[in-house]
């Protein structure tokens, strides 16, 4: 069984502890760095995409053409609570498993950055679902739900603010003996419209729900502390928050997105990994 999550490190370090960084982002998918130089978030970002050799920022144009006040330059504002739709962005609920990038192509988004501004009074603590590793599991214990996971319109993710925008796709895929995901259980996703066109698929579901709970070991819930960041895999892991309160403190995050992997010098595109065509029909 393969389960990154066994002793993970859940420590920041330094953006200069650059060897520390990428070998916990091979081993576990992930990482916390610490902001000891006190630069302002935008700063810091800038700073670690610069070392890191990370290419373009990613925005989608969904969030421009409908969030915007939301954005801040190259980066996104998480907690400005009243102040937009967004139904994450702009609210305290919980946030369950999903990737970045809801319109997008599996793989297009590569590399997520979450920076702790302030957390909240009571709740909000940041979740992630090793996906990749649960469905290695299910390859082995539930090889016809894996399948079906992988199926080309298993997966469609619409908007929840009232625009006609989706994205259907593979929940996971391989590519290049790599696998990829986009596996999401928020609210954008919208497993329901295949069930009855793909058999195995509620089956497959059903698991990966149960596989996605505390006590899992799948499953990880930390506390970013302020000045935190969390840089991780958003093609490999899933991400969520638990719903929070704030009465003398508002949560804040500032996330950043990128095309390009931490670590990989070897890809330095600005396209999906996977060459496709979003779909104009669910089902033909």
């Amino acid at each position: 069984m393969l389960v990154r999550f066994n002793n993970a490190e859940l420590s920041a370090h330094s953006i200069f502890e650059h060897e520390k960084s990428l070998d916990l982002f091979r081993k576990q998918g992930f990482f916390i760095l610490e902001n000891r130089e006190n630069l302002s978030p935008e700063n810091y970002i800038e700073l670690f995409k610069v070392k890191s050799g990370l290419g373009g920022y990613f925005q989608s144009e969904f969030n421009k053409n409908y969030h915007a006040s939301n954005i801040k330059g190259n980066v996104s504002l998480i907690g400005q609570i009243d102040k937009g739709i967004h139904p994450s962005f702009n609210t305290c609920n919980g946030q369950d498993f999903h990737v970045d990038g809801t319109f997008e192509l599996i793989g297009t988004v590569k590399t997520s950055v979450l920076y702790c501004v302030e957390n909240a009074d009571v709740g909000g603590e940041s979740i992630l679902f090793d996906a990749n590793g649960a469905f290695i599991f299910l390859e082995k214990n539930y090889p016809h739900c894996a399948v079906a996971l992988m199926n080309e319109k298993s997966l469609v993710r619409r908007s929840t603010t009232g625009t006609e925008d989706f994205c259907i796709g593979p929940a996971f895929k391989y590519n290049q003996n790599k696998l990829y995901t986009r596996f999401t259980i928020d609210i954008s996703a919208c497993w329901e419209e295949a069930y009855s066109q793909i058999d195995h698929l509620e089956e497959a579901v059903n698991i990966m729900r149960d596989i996605a709970q505390p006590g899992s070991p799948y499953y990880l819930q930390f506390a970013l502390a302020p000045q935190h960041m969390i840089v991780f895999e958003n093609d490999t892991l899933c991400h969520g928050r638990l719903s929070y309160q704030q009465f003398n403190k508002q949560r804040l995050m500032i996330r950043a997105l990128f095309y390009d992997r931490f670590g990989d010098a070897s890809f330095i595109s600005q396209y999906p990994i996977v060459n496709e065509q979003k779909s104009t029909e669910l089902f033909s």
